[in-house]
């Protein structure tokens, strides 16, 4: 027969399993804030590249004294010589963001050589954080980012 000489280790204390629990929930929740910071930077940035896309379309309608009309649709945009089907440019929207135009206005925007632009508002949005950006008739670009509430 074998003699148990002392008690042995079987498992983790009460104690040990708290102190643990208690590190996993700290890093989940520090983990959980960093990425609601990152879809917000994200949505930020789409939001900037679109606003100098704009303001760079603008300056080259009015260099090149030729207007440019740009065509939305569910993927992306197209950006056109005004009366030809030459594409100038051309931009993919990422999977998880969407565009939208009030319902009144049309998905096209047009940019004049007299430095002229279709007055316009869209909304670029991604897990419910929503970015508004206003093009006025001169040319000023706004963009009012804020997240949903519901």
């Amino acid at each position: 027969m074998l003699k148990r000489r002392g008690k042995t280790n079987l498992g983790f204390s009460l104690v040990e399993l708290l102190i643990v629990l208690t590190i996993t929930g700290l890093l989940c929740s520090a983990s959980i804030a960093l990425a609601e910071r990152f879809n917000r930077l994200s949505l930020l940035h789409i939001t900037e590249k679109l606003t100098t896309k704009f303001i760079n379309y603008h300056l080259l309608a009015s260099q090149r004294e030729d207007d440019l009309k740009t065509v939305f649709n569910e993927e992306g945009y197209k950006v056109y010589h005004k009366g030809t089907n030459d594409v100038l440019d051309e931009f993919k929207y990422p999977k998880y963001v969407s565009i939208t135009f009030n319902s009144t206005e049309e998905d096209i925007i047009y940019f004049y050589a007299s430095g002229v632009v279709s007055p316009t508002t869209f909304y670029v949005s991604r897990k419910g954080d929503v970015c508004k950006i206003v093009m006025s008739m001169r040319g000023r670009i706004r963009n009012l980012c804020h997240k949903q509430t519901e």
